[in-house]
């Protein structure tokens, strides 16, 4: 890991200890510091035990991929009113382009933190998590930084299974434990938010995403 960037801000006329912080290049770890006075009146910079979680886009370019489930069926937006719409999958050939940006993170992470955007009408919509459990779009550009512990667009992209390469399952930072699955409901195969099995031998399918790079 490289050295952060140190940020001063100016002292205070009383002398008091003034919180700044550095942020290093994208995927390292910024770091909070103490600025304060010494005894000798020399201006000393001391790390604070805070640190800042934070996802940062990684420098490599989105990978441009389609969607399927595990019975060959393609992702698209539920509607032509993407915002605030849903996601299912439809046989129709052809599917909707995905944009695969990945993203860097400060902390451990469970898999590649990465998140599914799509243009349409010269606008950009970001797939999310809502707070009621559902898979949902939002008009948004990518964002460069995302700070916190959670994120409702961030993803960790994980190997579905030994011996796969393009099948992979996806879960949501913003629910730990769940993970972007394909559930029949009222006619239609739509993309939901799925428990993980607590038995990793024995793999959902409904679980299982394939990303055709396009």
């Amino acid at each position: 890991m490289g050295k952060a960037k140190e940020t001063c801000q100016p002292m205070s006329e009383t002398g008091k200890a003034t919180e700044t912080s550095g942020t290093g290049e994208a995927g390292e770890a910024n770091v909070n510091y103490i600025l304060h006075r010494s005894s000798n009146d020399i201006l000393v910079f001391e790390v604070s035990d805070l640190q800042t979680d934070t996802w940062r886009l990684a420098s490599q370019p989105s990978i441009n991929v389609l969607i399927k489930n595990q019975l060959n069926e393609f992702l698209r937006p539920s509607s032509k009113e993407i915002s605030g719409g849903g996601a299912d999958f439809s046989d129709v050939l052809g599917g909707v382009q995905f944009n695969l940006h990945k993203y860097k993170n400060t902390k451990f992470s469970p898999g590649l933190s990465v998140a599914f955007i799509i243009k349409a009408n010269q606008k950009t919509y970001c797939m999310c998590c809502t707070e009621d459990m559902k898979i949902s779009f939002k008009q948004q550009d990518c964002p460069q930084i995302i700070r916190g512990d959670t994120s409702d667009i961030i993803f960790y992209q994980k190997t579905f299974s030994r011996g796969t390469t393009n099948s992979f399952y996806f879960e949501s930072a913003l629910r730990p434990g769940y993970a972007l699955a394909c559930h029949e409901e009222d006619g239609k195969k739509k993309l939901v938010l799925k428990k993980s099995s607590d038995e990793p031998d024995r793999a959902d399918e409904t679980r299982k995403l394939d990303l055709v790079k396009n």
